[in-house]
């Protein structure tokens, strides 16, 4: 992303200190963007800000990433079939990735469909997270995952060790939202990274 922003900036001719000025940051933190020189990735505000002053969309500040698949919807309030599973890999569409991910081929993402995350996820929100084997790992436990059920429904839940063998409760964040109990899965995968509706592009 830093080189993108730096390179696109050159072409429009623009300083750093134009840049930051139009986009209401400090040219202290452009220049930190820039050369790689900050502990965390730039805020959806911040990255909004600067494409707007560039003239680009927020996906052009990415597009040196390898593009991820967004493998279908994933149901929040409702059940929603997985329209394209991680070994068919086309997906719906495709987005850049994001800087705060590895550039591995077993990273996937879907939409968020529904409400029952809200407020941590909105329907139209894009979770990324990497699904190298079947089976549910430790690390899913107690985490927000996405994960499949045994009759191929895709959710986005909290998951915790059920009450019966190999069975799993799926714990939603909106308390209006019913949880469920004693569910079987395929897998489940600990969300790695959200990016919020208003900042997807697709690719």
């Amino acid at each position: 992303m830093n080189s993108r922003i730096r390179k696109i900036r050159k072409q429009k001719g623009m300083k750093q200190y134009q840049l930051a000025d139009a986009a209401g940051i400090s040219r202290p933190y452009i220049a930190a963007i820039e050369s790689m020189n900050i502990k965390k990735s730039p805020s959806t505000d911040t990255l909004l800000s600067i494409a707007k002053v560039l003239d680009v969309r927020v996906g052009d500040l990415f597009d040196d990433a390898k593009p991820i698949s967004v493998a279908g919807k994933v149901g929040a309030g409702a059940k929603v079939p997985l329209i394209d599973d991680f070994e068919r890999g086309n997906g719906l569409y495709h987005v850049a990735c994001p800087a705060d991910l590895p550039h591995r081929s077993s990273i996937v993402a879907v939409e968020v469909e529904g409400d029952s995350m809200f407020p941590v996820y909105k329907n139209g929100d894009v979770l990324f997270y990497s699904r190298e084997t079947f089976g549910v790992p430790t690390e899913a436990l107690g985490s927000i995952c996405v994960c499949e059920d045994e009759n191929g429904n895709a959710w986005v839940k909290h998951i915790k060790p059920g009450s019966q063998p190999e069975t799993f409760h799926l714990i939603s964040v909106n308390p209006f939202i019913d949880n469920m109990f004693d569910v079987k899965l395929k897998w489940a995968a600990p969300v790695r990274l959200a990016w919020p509706n208003s900042l997807v592009e697709r690719i």
